[in-house]
C-alpha cells in the first residue's frame, strides 16, 4: 500500500532542497511551506519559461509546463490577470 504520509514528507523534503538551492528571492513567486502544505512542484519564476526549460533539458533536468495556454473556460479578465504568471512560473518537480 501507498503511505500518504511517505508522500507527503518526500515532496516536502525535495522542495525545501531546492528551496535552499534557489538563493534569488525574485525566482520564487511564492514564500515558504506551511505545515499544512503538500506541494506538487516547485515554482521557479524565470524570465522566459521556454528557454529556460529548454536550458534545463539539455542539462537532464525534468520541469512542467502547466498552465502555459489559457483554458477556453476561463473568463478572459482571469485569463489576462494570470498570464504573466502563466508566462513566467515554471513547475520543477
Amino acid at each position: 500500500l501507498v503511505d500518504p504520509q511517505r508522500i507527503i514528507n518526500r515532496r516536502r523534503e525535495n522542495f525545501a532542497v531546492l528551496d535552499e538551492m534557489v538563493q534569488d528571492s525574485e525566482l520564487k513567486p511564492f514564500g515558504g511551506l506551511t505545515p499544512e502544505m503538500c506541494p506538487m512542484f516547485f515554482p521557479l519564476a524565470v524570465s522566459d519559461k521556454l528557454a529556460f526549460r529548454e536550458e534545463l533539458s539539455r542539462e537532464g533536468i525534468g520541469s512542467t509546463n502547466l498552465w502555459y495556454h489559457p483554458h477556453p473556460a476561463c473568463p478572459e479578465e482571469l485569463n489576462r490577470e494570470v498570464e504573466p504568471w502563466r508566462k513566467r512560473v515554471l513547475q520543477i518537480p
